[in-house]
């Protein structure tokens, strides 16, 4: 058990003015921890101090990045001079300050130190965590961090999991998701027949100790090695004609250049992962590189690698280890969503907590998670929400109905947080200041700056250490700008010009000149190789010369500014790069995840191609930039949702399922005002019958009262009339009948008034029926109304475009040796 100082409570009144020290125990988080605000309300920062605090106490974290902000992790700048801060601040930032990165760097320090004096954070608990914590940044798909050998997931997994059926079927389903994610396919267990083969196909080669990687597993899929699936025989169940394209596709992306990298690297070892033999491990898998399908084929991989590492494990009530999930939206949806990383997400949360595994899933709206997930967290963070739908759905995944609470989250500042815990009140807390420099997300090229060994993911946990958080760059560069100096010039002779293929074009020791008014940009040749980049640009690539120098191709950059306009209330404004490369032939532009920080500062040394002659003059030039703009106002779109029913349509940028969402939500609320008026001329009708019910009552005790007092004076009568026959004075016969007569008469008021209590009883039960159906069809008839939900493609005028940048841009196309 371990304290976790994460900040200090604040009263509501005064939300900024913090009182004693908030802590969670370690224990909390076995029971899971879930943490939300929008945009801007101090998550990073929060969560950050969280693990900061757990690798200080020695437990080990897995970090799944999928926007790059977590690697900051690894800078534990805090209480440093400026000069460790400077490689790592934004000159943009220092230039709109009118201060020198310097001066600027200084500054940042110096806020540093006087934030983490002021919460209490001294030397010594910044040099703990300096000397506890092994961050290591992984880069799947890339070598600029430490890369990791996917494809090891189709190896076979060890004895223990063998042993375990369900827990080996699950497994392979999930490699087998997460493949056929990467091609654009998805998965179902139990519907699609390419998942059912291939996992049956996965657990009859482990079961068998066959090896199996993808070389081996592709000429399997088209002839796998059994002839039925289920009852069915294969070619029925799944045709052959349908393998042989799946096989293609998969062989495809095994061929890719740019795949190569997800083959080599660190293997997937949870066990090596969170192994706490030295310095407590924090494994940071940034995945802001990647495409969506490859984040979550990664993710998939590996929750599903800890998922079956958790199996293998004693039980325990400590923290044993904790799974962190940064920016989970699209990974964990709610029903009917299903993506391959739910199950094992889930999983973890069901089933790990036993042996001492926690989950903290971390977003900016509640609506991203599954419900199953929120039930089964116990710690929760609510840091600044923006609409009423996500507070409410916050509060009723916390099962917390009180309206203190709710008026709590409706005005929360910047890094105040509502903490809720299981068997505790519920919390206002505001975060403290992080020992780790917050830079933002981390570019390739910055995470390579971070100096890092491969860690001890292969071999033993004793091997080659990674990086210490307090590890910054070895040393400043020269130019204000983020990342390496550009290399130096290469000195050498003429060399001759390459001999064959699209290379056999002249090269110039410098580039040509810039025609007017585009200007020349330079592509790092760190990242041009990446697997972000490669698909623009691998197809491209040439031999390493012999004298090490890098040769270049000319490419056209346009960077546009689109703004989509539909009223006041819809704008869109969305940025659009295009790129045309090579510039021979019919060429046609393409779209890569260029970013700012790829491109180098300086001109390179290197060998240049010419431009070809149809592109050297400036107005051929201007009629390229006419073609991409026309390209971009016929091909460009945004789509927004309308349901006319309901008066309602998409913001900007809302998904159609959270539209859908929000129209069910006011379907709902529509039928519940409508079912609330219902009620009320029922209740009016309902009180009218129980008025007469209560009256017919009342006149029922009377009348049984009555009928039991005439019953008793005729039987009395009677017995008188009977005796008087004896004694000789006989009494008349005629009055006998006549209180007989009445007494008949009292009994069958009795019965009426009995009849007609039932049918008012039974009037009153057909009206709560009748209600009960008529509240179903309201509810169903405003339902029907949001499930009408119309698509609307926004298209562009030319007055909505602008062109930000149009410039040639350099393309590195060999490697320096």
């Amino acid at each position: 058990m371990a304290d976790l100082y994460i900040g200090r409570a604040v009263s509501p009144a005064a939300m900024k003015t913090p009182l004693e020290d908030v802590r969670l125990d370690t224990r909390d988080l076995t029971r899971h921890a879930v943490c939300v605000g929008m945009t801007g309300s101090g998550k990073t920062g929060l969560c950050i101090a969280l693990l900061e605090e757990l690798a200080t106490a020695g437990v080990p974290v897995v970090v799944i990045d999928p926007k790059g902000d977590m690697g900051n992790l690894a800078l534990a700048l805090g209480g440093r001079p400026g000069s460790d801060f400077l490689p790592w601040i934004d000159p943009g930032e220092a230039e709109r300050e009118g201060m020198s990165p310097e001066a600027y760097a200084d500054q940042i320090a110096a806020r540093w130190r006087s934030g983490l004096t002021d919460w209490g954070m001294d030397d010594a608990a910044v040099q703990a965590y300096a000397d506890r914590a092994q961050v290591t940044v992984y880069t799947p798909g890339s070598t600029a961090g430490v890369s990791v050998n996917v494809l090891g997931c189709l190896d076979r997994p060890a004895p223990e999991l063998l042993e375990d059926p369900e827990g080996l079927a699950e497994h392979a389903s999930g490699v087998v998701g997460a493949l056929l994610g990467l091609v654009g396919e998805e998965a179902d267990p139990i519907g699609d027949p390419a998942t059912v083969t291939l996992t049956q196909l996965l657990m009859e080669r482990w079961s068998a100790q066959q090896p199996c990687d993808l070389r081996s597993l592709l000429p399997m899929v088209v002839d796998p090695p059994f002839e039925r699936v289920g009852v069915f025989p294969l070619d029925s169940f799944w045709p052959r004609k349908e393998r042989m394209a799946l096989a293609m596709r998969l062989n495809g992306l095994a061929a890719s250049p740019a795949f190569a990298t997800w083959a080599q690297g660190a293997r997937l070892d949870p066990a090596a992962l969170l192994s706490t033999a030295g310095r407590t491990p924090v494994s940071v898998f940034s995945l802001a590189h990647l495409d969506d399908a490859q984040r979550m084929f990664f993710a998939t991989t590996l929750l599903g690698a800890l998922v079956s590492w958790s199996r293998r494990q004693s039980g325990t009530s400590s923290l044993r280890a904790l799974v962190y999930f940064d920016e989970v939206f699209g990974y964990l949806p709610p029903y009917p969503k299903d993506p391959p990383t739910k199950r094992p997400l889930l999983t973890l949360m069901k089933q790990a907590r036993a042996v001492g595994v926690g989950t903290m899933l971390v977003t900016q709206n509640p609506v991203d998670i599954d419900y199953k997930a929120l039930s089964n967290a116990g710690t929760w963070l609510i840091g600044r929400l923006q609409t009423r739908q996500d507070r409410e759905r916050v509060l009723d995944g916390m099962g917390d109905a009180d309206p203190q609470t709710a008026a709590w989250l409706e005005d929360l500042p910047g890094r105040t947080f509502l903490l809720r815990r299981a068997g505790a009140p519920p919390a206002l807390v505001r975060s403290r200041q992080v020992i780790c420099y917050l830079r933002g997300p981390l570019t390739l090229r910055e995470v390579g700056q971070l100096g890092q060994a491969s860690p001890a993911v292969v071999a033993a946990p004793q091997a080659s250490p990674a990086v210490a958080p307090r590890m910054g760059p070895p040393s400043p560069p020269p130019s204000p700008r983020v990342g390496p100096p550009p290399p130096p010039p290469i000195t050498r002779p003429a060399p001759p010009p390459p001999a064959t293929g699209a290379a056999a074009s002249s090269l110039l020791a410098v580039p040509p000149p810039a025609p007017a008014g585009f200007p020349f940009r330079f592509l790092d040749p760190a990242v041009v190789f990446s697997s972000r980049l490669a698909p623009a640009f691998a197809a491209h690539a040439r031999a390493p010369r012999v004298d090490g120098a890098i040769e270049w191709m000319p490419a056209v950059l346009a960077r546009l500014r689109l703004r989509f306009d539909e009223g006041r209330d819809w704008v869109v404004d969305r940025d659009e790069l295009r790129l045309i490369f090579p510039l021979t032939g019919a060429s046609a532009s393409v779209e890569p995840e260029l970013q700012p920080s790829d491109m180098l500062g300086a001109t390179p040394s290197g060998w240049f191609e010419s431009l070809p002659t149809s592109l050297d003059e400036v107005s051929e030039l201007d009629a390229l930039r006419r073609r991409v703009v026309d390209e971009v106002l016929e091909g460009e779109t945004e789509r927004m949702y309308r349901c006319a029913p309901l008066k309602l349509q998409s913001r900007a940028g809302e998904a159609e399922a959270d539209f859908r969402a929000r129209c069910a939500v006011e379907a709902e609320s529509r039928a519940a005002e409508a079912g609330r008026k219902l009620a009320e001329k029922v209740r009016v009708q309902i009180d009218r019958i129980e008025s007469k019910i209560r009256t017919k009552e009342r006149a029922l005790d009377a009348g049984k009262s009555d009928a039991r007092a005439r019953q008793a004076t005729e039987l009395l009568g009677a017995a008188e009339t009977v005796f008087s026959w004896f004694s000789g004075r006989r009494r008349s016969v005629s009055a006998a009948m006549s209180r007989r007569s009445t007494t008949l008469r009292a009994g069958e008021r009795v019965g009426r008034l009995e009849d007609e209590l039932g049918d008012l009883k039974a009037e009153v039960v057909e009206l709560d029926e009748r209600t009960g159906e008529e509240l179903q069809r309201l509810r169903d008839e405003q339902l029907a109304l949001a499930d009408q939900v119309d698509s609307v493609e926004v298209r562009l005028e030319r007055t909505d475009l602008r062109v930000d940048d149009f410039s040639v841009l350099w393309v590195p196309v060999t490697r320096a040796v």
